[in-house]
């Protein structure tokens, strides 16, 4: 390639693509690489070399292996970015204890993509200030009722009754994430 040979890349990409597409299904489809992802690292790693053929030292090892070693290092970094870019969180409940000494406990176990979601549809999720309110403290992964009903101003109500209206405002954000995560 280095001296100027027209179909070097072509002929490189020919017999290097499928190994190169195999070797980083292999090695990272545990981490979420798919079929798809394998082959766009390949050929990401392919056109790196043909537009910089000087960054591969043909003395410091074998072509292959290189390749491979490149391929790891964007393998890792789509990794990174990809949780960087979901930002996933969980929704925990608020837990009260009522009458009787039972605690109240939503299943902590709803993911979304927060971040990507708020910024898209913000004016969906929040409709006033106390919606603000209740997505903040979410997001905060505030447990606490005591919290939610001081920045509620719920403070007048009795301990059921604050119960009841901290459950139905966060269900109402809750359902609200739920039917954006769809879009």
């Amino acid at each position: 390639m280095l001296e100027g040979d027209p179909i070097a890349s072509a002929d490189l990409i020919e017999t290097l693509y499928l190994p190169l597409t195999s070797y980083a299904l292999k090695k990272h489809h545990r981490f979420g690489v798919d079929r798809d992802r394998a082959a766009d690292l390949a050929l990401n790693v392919l056109v790196s070399l043909i537009e910089r053929p000087e960054q591969f030292q043909d003395g410091r090892g074998n072509l292959f292996g290189y390749l491979c070693m490149a391929l790891d290092g964007d393998a890792i970094n789509w990794g990174r970015d990809l949780r960087n870019r979901e930002q996933i969180f969980s929704m925990h409940a608020v837990e009260v204890q009522e009458i009787g000494g039972n605690t109240y406990e939503v299943d902590p176990g709803i993911k979304m993509d927060a971040m990507g979601i708020l910024e898209r549809n913000f004016d969906e999720i929040v409709s006033d200030p106390s919606d603000e309110a209740v997505l903040s403290l979410i997001l905060q992964d505030e447990r606490d009722y005591s919290v939610y009903a001081k920045a509620l101003q719920l403070n007048d109500l009795s301990v059921n009754a604050q119960t009841a209206e901290i459950k139905r405002r966060k269900d109402r954000i809750e359902k609200r994430l739920k039917r954006l995560k769809g879009k």
